[in-house]
């Protein structure tokens, strides 16, 4: 009797679940009948630098000449593009964060533009636009939400995705507050709403968990009421997200979580969600991607922290004896001891002082292991973790992907032993100016190989020639005399200092403080010309176009043979829209100076777009 009731209870739980299913099944099906959409593609958690604050871009007008541009980008320092694209433009868009954007320099230091004068050198008669979206401390979430924005600007040719540094940078910022069971259970959460985040029930759940907010503008959202531009409820985190720092006690190092394997499978799973989704959407629209496995700095310092108590005076006093021996040269030591600390406490620090010493005797393969797992384990996560790279890697073959440009294996190859310095990378993540050029030179030869455009395919010969250039390039003297290049398209803004040119990251207010200095002494009399080129570059990259080109006319009436302020003003000019008033300013300056390439080339450029 009792075997007979208890297997007609389990038939009932087993019909009863069969048939919760089907409903279930028929509710999402129906919902997505409806046209309902899932959770938000937001996956990750408040950290304030990641926190959306729309437009994508803003709309100018300018009245002298009259015209409107766009200004894309959250950030500063991004690039005008004009409202209406001219017939027969190929325009692309560079997606991803500080380092694509170019962090360290202005928008000409950048392989973005240095792509579009390689690709506007071999399209002459066609108007090759690279706009770069690139964003300080954006993370694929964000590109995820730029791009589907991105077509209310108008078609783009292709996307460029230059991203992975910054997957784990709000994670991490939650670990300086919870504890490492608590961090734990948030990561786990964190992926399982990412595998339902597709589910249209959990959609209509979240919407009917947070009614007051879901529907709101992003102008309301933004008010007083969110300081930090926070929708509650649609951050898909376990409890509510703070409002402002002081709302949760921040722990001591020791006490807070770690870097590790949910972490690394945290940050993989989280960039292929959202880049996969991004993709989908450039396919709607017929547009192909490609994407760019970037590279990290080996050679820059992880930050550590070590435990409480004994156990973490023994790991900095230990550290401190390494710190030693690599001072005195003692190799051999230095590994012996080093690799003791590696296995007891898994500090990144112990590993980078690892790598170092393998690689001072020769062991270059396994030095580059251990420089890979220090990065990994660094507790400032902005560095891209080879968990990530493999996940890059990995979607090369996702349909409506084009072509993977692994620059992490370019860097490698340029170097002499297969690591990756300061040359290239000159922090700890950010492409330095010659790092850039040979990103845009990859970029190149991938969009060549796949006829990108009618682009006709790079010979090795040409290729190896370009290369060469770059070479010689990196191994020239530091550059001399008192202003940079002073070519509004080859502008990346750093002065001369001390007979080098420092990244503005390392000026204290950076741009900003060299721009209000230009402006401060533009009322002095001894103000030269060439200090009113720079001051019109660095108005343009404040997006004032009507004080820039007010710029470059006083410096014309101080030197009327200038003619590079006739050539920045055209090209100024034609980024705007105004393709008529960049062509009269283009034909001033080939008169000025008969034989420069490139104001011919400007020149033949806005004549074919005026053709048309």
């Amino acid at each position: 009797m009792n075997g007979h009731l208890w297997r007609s209870l389990v038939q009932r739980f087993l019909i009863g679940a069969l048939i919760a299913v089907l409903l279930l099944g028929l509710l999402e099906l129906g919902l997505r009948l409806a046209g309902l959409e899932g959770r938000p593609d937001r996956t990750t958690t408040w950290f304030a630098d990641h926190i959306l604050h729309p437009p994508l871009v803003e709309r100018k007008r300018v009245f002298a000449p009259r015209m409107n541009f766009y200004r894309p980008g959250q950030a500063s320092r991004f690039r005008p593009l004009a409202a209406e694209a001219a017939k027969d433009a190929v325009r692309i868009a560079v997606l991803g964060g500080s380092a694509a954007h170019g962090y360290g320099v202005l928008g000409a230091g950048a392989f973005p533009l240095k792509l579009e004068r390689q690709l506007q050198q071999l399209l002459p008669d066609r108007e090759v636009r690279v706009v770069n979206f690139g964003t300080i401390a954006w993370s694929s979430q964000q590109l995820l939400w730029a791009a589907r924005q991105l077509w209310e600007l108008g078609e783009w040719d292709l996307i460029v995705l230059y991203s992975g540094h910054n997957e784990l940078l709000e994670l991490a910022s939650w670990k300086t507050y919870l504890l490492p069971e608590q961090h734990r259970r948030l990561t786990r959460s964190l992926l399982l709403l990412q595998r339902l985040s597709g589910s249209r029930i959990v959609g209509a759940l979240g919407r009917l968990l947070s009614p007051a907010t879901a529907g709101l503008p992003a102008t309301e959202v933004n008010a007083p009421g969110f300081p930090t531009g926070l929708v509650p409820g649609l951050d898909p985190v376990a409890v509510e997200p703070a409002h402002s720092l002081s709302e949760l006690p921040a722990l001591a190092p020791w006490q807070r979580g770690r870097m590790g394997h949910l972490e690394w499978h945290y940050a993989a799973q989280t960039f292929a969600h959202n880049i996969g989704q991004l993709i989908a959407e450039a396919q709607r629209h017929r547009t192909g991607v490609v994407l760019v496995n970037p590279a990290a700095n080996d050679f820059q310092d992880p930050i550590g922290f070590s435990p409480e108590g004994t156990a973490g005076a023994r790991l900095e006093q230990q550290l401190h004896v390494l710190q030693q021996q690599r001072a005195i040269g003692d190799s051999r030591g230095l590994e012996r001891e080093a690799r003791l600390l590696v296995e007891e406490f898994a500090d990144p620090r112990a590993m980078f002082l690892l790598a170092g010493a393998l690689l001072q005797h020769g062991a270059v393969e396994e030095a580059r292991s251990w420089y890979l797992k220090a990065r990994s384990f660094t507790e400032y996560p902005s560095r891209i973790i080879p968990a990530v790279s493999e996940q890059i890697r990995a979607l090369a073959d996702h349909p409506g992907v084009l072509g993977l440009v692994d620059v992490e294996a370019s860097f490698r190859a340029q170097s002499s032993n297969g690591l990756i310095g300061y040359e290239l990378i000159y922090d700890h993540c950010h492409p330095s100016v010659q790092g850039h050029e040979l990103i845009a030179l990859e970029l190149l030869r991938a969009l060549s190989s796949i006829g990108f455009v009618g682009l006709p395919r790079l010979s090795e010969r040409d290729w190896e020639q370009r290369l060469g250039r770059w070479r010689a390039g990196l191994e020239q003297a530091t550059p001399v005399g008192e202003h940079p290049d002073l070519r509004l398209w080859r502008y990346d803004g750093r002065p001369l200092v001390d007979g080098s040119r420092p990244y503005l990251s390392s000026l204290p207010g950076g741009f900003e403080a060299l721009h209000r200095r230009l402006e401060e002494r533009s009322i002095e009399p001894d103000f030269s010309a060439e200090d009113w080129l720079t001051l019109g570059n660095a108005r343009f990259y404040r997006y004032d176009l009507e004080a820039a080109l007010e710029s470059y006319e006083r410096a014309l009436q101080l030197e009327s043979g200038l003619c590079v302020a006739l050539a920045n003003r055209a090209y100024a000019l034609r980024l705007a829209g105004a393709i008529e008033a960049g062509k009269a300013a283009i034909d001033r300056a080939v008169s000025c100076a008969p034989g420069n390439a490139e104001f011919l080339a400007e020149q033949r450029l806005l004549r074919a777009m005026l053709s048309r």
